[in-house]
């Protein structure tokens, strides 16, 4: 049926699944880690049935690989935008929107976004090297930011480590949600300010 008859186009309706099983997987991965995204895990949380895992994406490698390449893409997009509205602030509302152009606008995922890196690095060679390329823009656009802002002289690379070392110290320490992103803004001041 067409718009009038109230039936979505056969494209749209498997448009609209691919982006379910994509979303449900992205949240497995932050929220249980990579070990959850199986295709019985992803379909339950996409409600659609098992079967559309295999159609949509040819293995569970693709179907990672195109979530970790999503969340990159989220991150640039968060990244654009607050470069596009970045001017001279202080030196806290510099680092929280460095914490949310690393976290790709989602916060309060940091740790979850840890744990599935390090798990990403293990379960596979392309997702490596996809990971790899992601940092390699998350510090060129902490540079972009930072030099719109006003502080060019800050050391971007820098700053993105010192942002893997809260996570770090916050997973080890048991802080989650935004006292994770409370940590990684306290590191950053203090090097912003130093």
């Amino acid at each position: 049926m067409n718009a009038a008859g109230g039936r979505r186009p056969r494209q749209t309706r498997a448009t609209e699944k691919k982006r379910l099983i994509l979303e449900a997987a992205i949240m497995l991965m932050l929220d249980k880690g990579l070990a959850s995204v199986t295709h019985r895990q992803v379909a339950h949380g996409a409600g659609v049935p098992v079967g559309s895992i295999g159609y949509y994406f040819n293995s569970r490698g693709e179907l990672l690989l195109r979530a970790v390449e999503e969340i990159g893409a989220r991150r640039q997009q968060k990244a654009a935008e607050l470069i596009d509205a970045a001017a001279p602030a202080s030196t806290a509302v510099l680092a929280r929107d460095l914490v949310e152009i690393y976290s790709f606008g989602d916060s309060t995922r940091l740790l979850g976004w840890l744990g599935a890196t390090v798990d990403c690095v293990r379960e596979s060679e392309d997702l490596r090297l996809m990971l790899c390329q992601h940092r390699t823009q998350k510090v060129r656009d902490f540079r972009t930011y930072l030099e719109a802002a006003g502080r060019p002289e800050a050391s971007a690379e820098l700053l993105v480590m010192l942002i893997d070392g809260a996570l770090v110290r916050s997973a080890v320490e048991g802080a989650i949600g935004s006292a994770a992103v409370d940590t990684a803004v306290e590191a950053l001041v203090r090097e912003l300010d130093g």
